[in-house]
Protein backbone atom coordinates (compact mmCIF):
# COMPACT_ATOMS: atom_id res chain seq x y z
CA UNK A 1 0.00 0.00 0.00
CA UNK A 2 1.57 3.09 -1.34
CA UNK A 3 -0.46 5.42 0.40
CA UNK A 4 1.55 4.54 4.14
CA UNK A 5 4.95 3.95 2.71
CA UNK A 6 7.33 5.90 4.12
CA UNK A 7 11.27 6.50 3.37
CA UNK A 8 13.69 8.63 5.61
CA UNK A 9 17.30 9.51 3.77
CA UNK A 10 19.75 9.97 6.01
CA UNK A 11 23.12 11.12 4.13
CA UNK A 12 25.90 13.06 4.59
CA UNK A 13 28.82 13.94 2.13
CA UNK A 14 32.03 12.41 3.94
CA UNK A 15 33.78 9.85 1.84
CA UNK A 16 31.31 6.84 2.19
CA UNK A 17 31.57 3.34 3.79
CA UNK A 18 34.24 1.18 2.52
CA UNK A 19 32.85 -1.27 -0.37
CA UNK A 20 33.54 -4.29 1.43
CA UNK A 21 31.33 -3.76 4.79
CA UNK A 22 29.09 -6.17 6.38
CA UNK A 23 25.90 -4.24 7.82
CA UNK A 24 25.53 -7.30 9.74
CA UNK A 25 28.18 -7.12 11.80
CA UNK A 26 26.78 -3.71 13.32
CA UNK A 27 30.18 -3.01 15.30
CA UNK A 28 29.86 0.76 15.75
CA UNK A 29 27.25 2.79 17.84
CA UNK A 30 25.66 4.21 14.79
CA UNK A 31 24.91 1.12 13.13
CA UNK A 32 23.71 -0.83 15.84
CA UNK A 33 21.40 2.21 16.79
CA UNK A 34 20.07 2.19 13.02
CA UNK A 35 19.74 -1.69 12.52
CA UNK A 36 17.60 -1.61 15.62
CA UNK A 37 15.79 1.23 14.63
CA UNK A 38 14.65 -0.71 11.48
CA UNK A 39 13.55 -3.95 13.18
CA UNK A 40 11.41 -1.98 15.54
CA UNK A 41 9.56 0.09 12.99
CA UNK A 42 9.98 -3.48 10.58
CA UNK A 43 11.35 -1.35 7.87
CA UNK A 44 14.14 -2.51 5.15
CA UNK A 45 17.41 -0.55 4.74
CA UNK A 46 19.26 0.63 1.65
CA UNK A 47 23.02 1.85 1.37
CA UNK A 48 23.62 3.85 -1.67
CA UNK A 49 27.08 6.05 -1.95
CA UNK A 50 26.03 9.78 -3.94
CA UNK A 51 28.95 12.24 -2.72
CA UNK A 52 28.78 10.28 0.70
CA UNK A 53 26.92 8.04 2.49
CA UNK A 54 22.95 7.63 2.19
CA UNK A 55 21.09 5.57 4.18
CA UNK A 56 17.21 4.82 2.99
CA UNK A 57 15.10 3.44 5.52
CA UNK A 58 11.73 2.36 3.92
CA UNK A 59 8.67 1.42 5.96
CA UNK A 60 4.96 1.70 6.39
CA UNK A 61 2.86 3.50 9.03
CA UNK A 62 0.94 1.23 10.99
CA UNK A 63 -1.40 1.01 14.00
CA UNK A 64 1.50 0.34 16.33
CA UNK A 65 3.71 3.37 15.19
CA UNK A 66 1.36 5.47 14.94
CA UNK A 67 0.38 4.82 18.76
CA UNK A 68 3.73 5.51 19.84
CA UNK A 69 4.32 8.43 17.60
CA UNK A 70 1.26 9.66 19.52
CA UNK A 71 2.98 9.81 23.20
Amino acid sequence: NIKNKYILDLSDNGPGLPENIDFNSKKSLGMRLISNLVKQINGQLRYEYRNGTCFFIIFHLNKKIKSAAKK
